[in-house]
């Protein structure tokens, strides 16, 4: 239904633009035939408008948002970029459409009977009739649940028999991370995946699986271990191997000095950590790979298992390679589109509690978004809000956070009118959990914002975090233009003092 409401107001938008352009042809005197109608002037027209639809999505009013000023938002921001791309051609490339004003005054005309009309609309049936769902307020989506586990059971298996079946896992391995159980305990069928051909397909279940297959060589990881797990009862225990990223440095990096060491760095970063995650061009690393040797950190090995509906017990590392004990206790994510390329989306907490989808410059190892809660459990919070000592940082990561490089795409969910220049920023289900009820229900009303009112991070611990962010929504909520203003020019004295992002 929404899909079908947005394809309506797209056609009526660019129907009511043809409209603004014909009737400011028939009254110019320099158009004197139909033909003169159809000419280049009309194809700009129509790109700089497809052009501003796209940055804007005006075609698709959130009425939720309810206030008047939230819907029309993007309206009004479109109504800057469509002139400018307007008087960008037309100074550019059409002289004559720029001297009489024609597209100017078509674009006017059509911006003027767009912004009525829609006003209209939301007056009537956004702010008034408040047309939204219940089903859109407090949204929780993609929530992985808890299984239904017996925890009084753990399964027995013969560690010499396994051993002399698997190759990857020494008996002294498996036993540390895998402690042996008392033989009254039920005695357990063991699968041992050996290869990649023997993952699909399999029809029965078992309480205790192998991959005697480093992870680092499944073609298809998310795949496989979505294959693994329907061969697992919940409860049941999956032992992994792989060689992270830091070991696979160490190993391949520091073999060679000089204009080798020089040259295989260089191969090393475009190869195995640029070309899998450029979108297509990753196929080709598949095809020349065959899905081998894959380079992947600590941080999206975990996330990869906890978006398939495992959890990460237990974790050795011996002779450079990384062993671990993960358990089926989650059902697998749905979400469509976890971090993986450069430019990633991720799912933040809105206004009214709906999610939303936010743009970033990825910073973090992909997948890492699914192991937050793990990290805070492990780590907890320091007296800046963010978590000590963060493994899921890329190197590259901690450099484009320093100067807010990686917010930079969030201009764009402002110009679609999802959050607010200034605000407190959209956080992620698992962070938001953390505040108390009282904040929860104030940051409810206000867009989330991308210029935080905390810029310095001298805070003394989250309690202080709370009180000036619950600080900065009361006053929003009373005078919200002053405030907005305000804390602009509280993070731009920051800046010009030279304060930076941790």
């Amino acid at each position: 239904m929404k899909n079908i409401r947005n394809t309506i107001s797209f056609v009526f938008q660019f129907l009511l633009l043809v409209f603004a352009y014909f009737v400011c042809c028939f009254s110019s005197p320099e158009i004197k035939s139909f033909k003169e109608l159809l000419n280049p002037g009309l194809v700009f027209l129509i790109i700089s408008w497809i052009l501003t639809a796209w940055l804007t999505h005006k075609y698709k009013p959130q009425y939720y948002q309810r206030k008047w000023i939230y819907v029309i938002a993007p309206f009004i921001k479109a109504v800057f970029f469509h002139l400018f791309f307007i008087l960008l051609f037309s100074s550019v490339f059409l002289g004559i459409y720029f001297r009489n004003g024609l597209l100017f005054k078509s674009s006017v005309l059509y911006l003027i009977m767009e912004f009525l009309f829609y006003s209209i609309i939301i007056l009537q049936y956004g702010a008034k009739k408040q047309i939204i769902q219940e089903s859109d307020i407090h949204t929780k989506k993609y929530i992985q649940n808890d299984l239904k586990l017996d925890l009084n059971i753990k399964p027995f298996f013969d560690f010499s028999g396994i051993s002399a079946i698997v190759t990857l896992f020494p008996e002294k391995i498996i036993a540390e991370l895998y402690p042996q159980v008392p033989e009254t305990n039920p005695k357990t069928e063991v699968k041992v995946f050996t290869s990649v051909k023997d993952i699909p397909g399999e029809n029965k279940q078992y309480q205790v699986c192998f991959l005697d297959i480093r992870i680092n060589d499944l073609c298809d990881i998310n795949m496989s271990f979505k294959s693994i797990y329907k061969s697992m009862f919940p409860g049941s225990y999956l032992f992994a191997k792989y060689e992270d990223l830091d070991e696979f440095e160490q190993e391949y990096l520091l073999s060679k000095t000089g204009f080798g060491r020089f040259f295989k760095t260089g191969y090393y970063y475009l190869y195995y950590r640029m070309l899998p995650k450029i979108p297509y061009l990753n196929y080709l690393y598949k095809l020349t790979s065959g899905g081998r040797n894959r380079v992947i950190s600590r941080a999206e090995t975990l996330g990869r298992l906890f978006y398939s509906g495992f959890d990460v017990e237990k974790e050795i590392k011996n002779d450079g390679e990384s062993y671990l004990l993960a358990r089926k206790v989650k059902t697998p994510s749905e979400n469509p589109t976890p971090s993986f390329y450069p430019l990633i989306m991720l799912n933040r907490v809105g206004l009214y509690g709906t999610l939303i989808k936010i743009h970033k410059i990825r910073s973090m190892y992909p997948y890492s978004e699914f192991i937050q809660k793990k990290v805070y459990e492990d780590a907890q919070l320091t007296s800046t809000g963010k978590f000590e000592n963060d493994f899921r940082i890329t190197k590259i990561g901690k450099l484009l956070r320093k100067y807010w490089v990686d917010e930079i795409p969030q201009l764009l969910d402002w110009l679609r009118g999802k959050i607010k220049l200034v605000g407190i920023r959209a956080m992620s289900q698992h962070y938001f959990g953390l505040y108390p009820k009282e904040y929860q229900e104030l940051y409810y009303k206000v867009k989330p914002g991308i210029i935080s009112p905390i810029f310095d991070e001298k805070t003394i611990g989250f309690a202080e975090i709370v009180r000036i962010e619950q600080k900065y929504l009361e006053s929003y909520l009373i005078n919200p233009i002053r405030t907005d203003i305000k804390y602009f020019f509280i993070t731009l004295k920051h800046v010009l003092k030279g304060v930076r992002s941790k």
